[in-house]
């Protein structure tokens, strides 16, 4: 009696964003967050950022936090931990 073929199923490669898209997204979230700190003299939360932009709340904090780590946004952080009491933003990193 012969084997059932197995059924094989071709999907597509999985989508990833490439480093220009990368950057790309990066710094539309560094625009939004310099335009709102400037507007409100306060820095936007993730989810206003998320709003503002259409990005999910994922990659809106991912690239808050390669930002953080380029140097181009540095945040004074509350003394709790999480929430963030300013934003600046150097000139020169």
């Amino acid at each position: 009696m012969p084997r059932p073929r197995k059924i094989v199923r071709h999907l597509p490669p999985p989508r990833f964003l490439t480093n220009q898209h990368h950057k790309a997204n990066e710094e539309q979230v560094y625009a939004a967050a310099h335009a709102y700190v400037l507007a409100h003299g306060k820095p936007p939360s993730v989810r206003t950022l998320e709003a503002m932009l259409g990005m999910s709340r994922a990659t809106v904090h991912r690239h808050l936090i390669d930002l953080e780590r380029s140097g181009r946004i540095v945040f004074t952080r509350h003394p709790g931990g999480r929430r963030i009491d300013s934003m600046t933003f150097p000139e020169n990193p």
